[in-house]
């Protein structure tokens, strides 16, 4: 069951190939954007405080298999002890 953590900075592609590698592998990819944000179609994004944020990343965290991206922001690091497999893309 592979948990992969996919790191590099804005616009490096993180984000498609999570989705591409999820689709080949079979496992899911979580977009840690969400997390962070509750998107509101109908008006103003919120910001989740740290303790909705920190809950969500648990919860994908101990599943028994993910696909995640992250451009550096620290509450995100426990991933770096998890993942099976962590990828940084440089461009």
């Amino acid at each position: 069951m592979p948990k992969i953590y996919i790191i590099g900075s804005v616009g490096s592609g993180k984000t498609t190939f999570a989705r591409k590698l999820s689709s080949e592998l079979n496992v899911p990819h979580y977009e840690l954007d969400l997390v962070t944000w509750e998107y509101n179609p109908n008006g103003q994004d919120r910001k989740r405080s740290d303790d909705e944020i920190t809950i969500l990343y648990e919860d994908i965290l101990n599943k028994k298999e993910w696909i995640i991206e992250n451009v550096g922001k620290s509450i995100y690091d426990k991933g770096y002890d998890v993942a099976d497999t962590i990828i940084y893309l440089k461009l």
